[in-house]
């Protein structure tokens, strides 16, 4: 049952098992025309599809140097991960601090609030906040210090008198990479 129409396809030899996915060009013939019922149409009478674009994937692990492309970047000097903060040794009015039961009072969260720094997020986790909670210190607010003094202060409102003591503020303090502002706090603490 053949209704006349003829084919110019040709089955091609086996691939190279080395090269099996790569399309040989010579393997492939074109047609230069094409026949219809109303005659005979050349490839040029049909407008040609855009060609299309190459994606490349490129799948990069474990690196430190990658270079793709012409874009040169030189990085002249060494990143020093402890160049933001002194170390701290924990002194006599530290341990003080850390072992203390006296409850945090506004005074001690307005003297904090002065001197932590941005990880105050750290301590946020640590204290078991969610992450929506985190974000609704800093929803409006852009003063640093007005977030954390909000933090600390919904921290001393949940936990009440008895669970939000100096000791306990101050073991999160010194775990949370704030040993800055708790050798600040201790110092003016003591006197």
């Amino acid at each position: 049952m053949s209704d006349g129409n003829t084919t110019d396809a040709m089955p091609s030899p086996p691939r190279d098992q080395n090269n099996q996915y790569q399309n040989k060009s010579e393997n492939i013939k074109h047609r230069s025309s094409f026949r219809s019922n109303k005659g005979v149409f050349d490839e040029e009478s049909f407008p040609k599809p855009p060609p299309s674009q190459q994606v490349t994937v490129i799948n990069v692990q474990n690196s430190k140097v990658v270079h793709i492309g012409t874009v040169n970047n030189y990085n002249m000097c060494q990143s020093n991960k402890n160049k933001g903060t002194p170390k701290v040794e924990p002194t006599e009015s530290i341990n003080a601090l850390r072992k203390s039961k006296n409850p945090v009072t506004e005074d001690d969260i307005l003297f904090l609030s002065d001197h932590m720094n941005s990880k105050w997020v750290t301590l946020a986790r640590h204290f078991k906040y969610s992450q929506g909670k985190i974000e609704q210190f800093g929803y409006k607010r852009t003063d640093l210090k007005e977030i954390i003094y909000q933090f600390l202060l919904d921290w001393i409102r949940n936990n009440g008198t008895k669970k939000a003591t100096v000791g306990v503020l101050a073991e999160a303090l010194w775990q949370c990479d704030q040993q800055e502002a708790l050798n600040i706090w201790s110092q003016q603490y003591s006197s």
